[in-house]
């Protein structure tokens, strides 16, 4: 790798200050603000930096670096979902090959959970053992990542009403879990 020179190194010290909120706010929104994405659109926003870097030369005479970071980004959030969908259809196959559910932000458990336990699997455990109110708490806590007060907020219910669901979800898994 070239030294870069104090102008291009000065340059490459403002850009996170002066455009990383903006890229930021870019790459929350295509994730559409998910809770569990919000890391993966961090991870965007340094790739981001870290292509600024080697196309410096190029970045410092563009007549709109923020432009350019943005489609920078852009690009890399599409690889990134690209990567993700692929990954997604290895281990589960394809959308087509699951079963139907009436609740489909179940499916984002998948990513968090890993190869512990196949999409399928869980799909049919929880539409037969979850009532409809429990399957929502479930994918609000679990699987967004609320907390008990945010599930409540959302659901329009008070916070113990979570708890107990909760306490009845977890109930409810052990046991459609340990029977299979």
């Amino acid at each position: 790798m070239k030294k870069l020179t104090e102008a291009q190194e000065r340059f490459l010290n403002e850009l996170p200050e002066k455009y990383g909120a903006a890229l930021s706010k870019y790459a929350y929104r295509f994730f559409g603000y998910q809770r569990h994405m919000l890391p993966a659109a961090e991870d965007a926003v340094q790739e981001t930096f870290i292509k600024a870097v080697s196309e410096v030369e190029r970045l410092m005479t563009h007549p709109n670096p923020l432009g350019w970071l943005y489609t920078a980004l852009r690009y890399v959030l599409l690889n990134m979902r690209r990567d993700m969908d692929r990954r997604r259809e290895e281990l589960y196959g394809s959308v087509a090959d699951l079963p139907e559910t009436s609740d489909p932000v179940i499916g984002y458990t998948m990513d968090r959970w890993g190869n512990t336990v196949s999409l399928p699997t869980v799909l049919e455990q929880m539409e037969q053992c979850l009532t409809r109110d429990e399957r929502a708490t479930f994918a609000d806590h679990y699987l967004m990542g609320y907390s008990t007060e945010e599930t409540a907020f959302r659901e329009n219910v008070s916070a113990d009403t979570v708890r107990g669901r909760l306490s009845r979800i977890r109930r409810k898994i052990r046991k459609a879990f340990s029977e299979t």
